[in-house]
């Protein structure tokens, strides 16, 4: 604010658009490179008109590298023009050309900080392009192609914050270079910009005055011991949840959030425990910066792990705005958890005085007690929905909207479910209660190793639970019904008929090898079922108004396909075509 008003006060309100000739005059060809190459870009990397984030990602970082040649020099006169404070003689940009064509040349005058460009626009335009088909993504998902003026100027926002968010210490290092009165000089020039930032006076990072100085933390060789025992845990378990992440990758085509989460989740616990076992046995000294680090680590843990659980809870939620409602208020209860963390517990690690050391004393205990609280209550939650749709309401129950009597020894196997998913979770919780026992180490940062241990044993948790409910979902959903020329297979065990209203949805061209699955697949007409990708449950099943109807009374082991008329196109990338829904009663006797 102060440059602001210094600007405004010696300059003029005309001083905030210094340098503003060459960018207008630029900008035509600049923008025109940019589209045409992002255009280009998204031909080579997919020859699918719909691309995902990651290959979105991947055009933009190529159309960005290729926009540098134009957004170098443009750049490059504008930084110069800003960079003149305020004197008399303040050159124009036909002089600033001339001068740096004279006096370096092409190469090191109109291009210089070339390469600087190129490094910040390849992640700036691969953060813009992602960031702006992600927002306008969720908002077509919600008002279909017609987005909102509104939504479009939001989507153009989230992606102008992606792009400043993806570059902006790159673009300091350009600014530097471009600034510079000598070209740079070597190769590693970048490098060599960062180090001398690095090594400003004062540096570029907090320093903080304390009232006694630090005292650094006796580490004992048993606390060494327990935590490399720690350490060696997370490392071989996290083997297993590696490998299970891989499985459930493999069989789920489409990358979705449910699968983005769990590796995001195992980057986060296999860093924070290599970063936290270097630092207990001095590898890595105190500063700020480990920390900072270290509580960013367990609040990307805190919060991919339960909206993990969220995701999981969503699948037997009928409404999208209650799905929706529930992720953002987790989401937001975490995010305040962990700004509380960020201004409590860093100021105490850094010693910063007493008051601080003895808030982070009581705050830690608190704030481990809420996020087991706001676990167990997730989970309770999850446990009252399964036994409502499953158990209360039988297998009709998950996918109808209207309870059904059935015979409570065919429950059975909900019932195990229930109870193998309420142990599962009552060992996720006990996790919680080990990482709040160890605050009560004489190390504190002992304790730290443990977290990676408990969040990697409730993710192979979470792991296991979504098998759990795809398979519940699949065996309570319509089954492949036996072919027609075998008459006797149609027979229920109990001899009655079954009449069920099915609400089938016929769509074409789903899956993004332009593979239709129609009736009649086969020789003789024989039903091919199309592929199930796995596991990302909420992707697959959830709950809606048009679920199938069992009547009151009648048995449900014989519902099957209509080969004729039920296709199920779940997990395909491209859902281009006709979408129809029909309606049919099938009497099974």
């Amino acid at each position: 604010m102060n440059i602001l008003t210094q600007t405004m006060k010696n300059e003029g309100f005309f001083a905030l658009y210094k340098g503003m000739a060459s960018p207008l005059l630029g900008i035509a060809g600049v923008n025109s490179l940019l589209f045409a190459s992002y255009a280009i870009s998204k031909r080579i990397v997919s020859p699918f008109p719909e691309l995902s984030l990651p290959e979105i990602a991947t055009a933009g970082a190529m159309a960005g590298a290729a926009n540098s040649i134009l957004a170098s020099p443009v750049e490059m006169f504008k930084v110069r023009m800003q960079g003149q404070y305020g004197a008399k003689g303040d050159k124009k940009l036909s002089k600033v050309f001339w001068d740096m064509w004279r006096e370096y040349g092409f190469k090191k005058g109109v291009m210089r900080g070339f390469w600087a460009t190129v490094a910040r626009e390849i992640p700036a335009y691969a953060g813009f392009y992602t960031g702006y088909e992600f927002a306008k993504r969720k908002f077509r998902s919600k008002y279909g192609n017609q987005v909102p003026v509104w939504g479009l100027l939001a989507s153009g926002s989230c992606g102008g914050i992606c792009y400043w968010l993806s570059c902006y210490p790159l673009d300091v290092v350009k600014s530097r270079v471009q600034l510079a009165n000598a070209p740079p000089k070597g190769l590693d020039y970048i490098a060599q910009e960062l180090r001398a930032i690095c090594n400003f006076d004062p540096p570029m990072w907090p320093t903080f005055k304390t009232e006694h100085p630090f005292k650094e933390t006796n580490v004992l060789p048993e606390d060494v011991r327990l935590a490399t025992l720690a350490f060696g845990f997370t490392t071989g378990f996290g083997y297993f949840v590696v490998w299970h992440a891989i499985k459930q990758t493999h069989k789920i085509r489409k990358r979705t959030a449910y699968i983005i989460m769990c590796w995001l989740e195992v980057a986060a616990c296999l860093t924070l425990a290599i970063l936290s076992w270097l630092f207990i046995i001095e590898v890595i000294g105190h500063s700020f910066w480990i920390y900072f680090v270290i509580v960013t680590l367990w609040a990307l843990q805190l919060q991919l792990l339960l909206q993990i659980i969220v995701s999981r809870i969503c699948i037997l939620l009928p409404s999208s705005s209650q799905r929706s409602w529930l992720k953002f208020t987790v989401a937001v209860w975490i995010v305040l958890i962990s700004i509380s963390v960020y201004c409590i517990w860093i100021p105490a690690k850094l010693q910063i005085s007493e008051k601080w050391i003895r808030v982070n004393l009581y705050w830690d205990h608190i704030e481990k007690i809420l996020y087991l609280f706001t676990d167990a209550a997730l989970n309770i939650m999850f446990i009252r929905l399964i036994r409502q749709r499953l158990v209360s309401r039988g297998v009709s129950g998950f996918f109808c909207s209207a309870p059904a009597t059935i015979d409570p020894a065919k429950l059975k196997k909900y019932d195990k479910l229930v109870a193998l998913n309420s142990r599962m979770i009552v060992i996720s919780l006990s996790m919680d209660v080990i990482i709040i026992g160890m605050l009560s180490y004489r190390n504190d940062l002992v304790y730290m190793q443990f977290h990676p241990v408990a969040f990697m044993v409730k993710l192979e948790i979470e792991m296991c639970m979504s098998r759990l409910m795809l398979k519940v979902a699949k065996s309570t959903g319509i089954e492949e019904g036996p072919r027609s020329d075998h008459p006797e297979e149609l027979h229920t065990a109990s001899g009655r008929g079954v009449s069920v209203h099915v609400t089938t949805q016929v769509i074409t061209r789903t899956d993004n090898l332009g593979v239709d699955y129609e009736s009649g697949h086969g020789p003789e007409g024989d039903d091919i079922p199309p592929p199930l990708y796995g596991s990302d449950l909420e992707g697959q099943f959830q709950l809606s108004d048009l679920d199938p109807v069992v009547k009151a009374g009648q048995d449900t082991t014989g519902i099957a396909k209509d080969k004729k008329t039920i296709q199920w196109a779940i997990g395909g990338r491209e859902r281009v075509g006709s979408s129809s829904s029909q309606h049919s009663d099938l009497s099974l006797k």
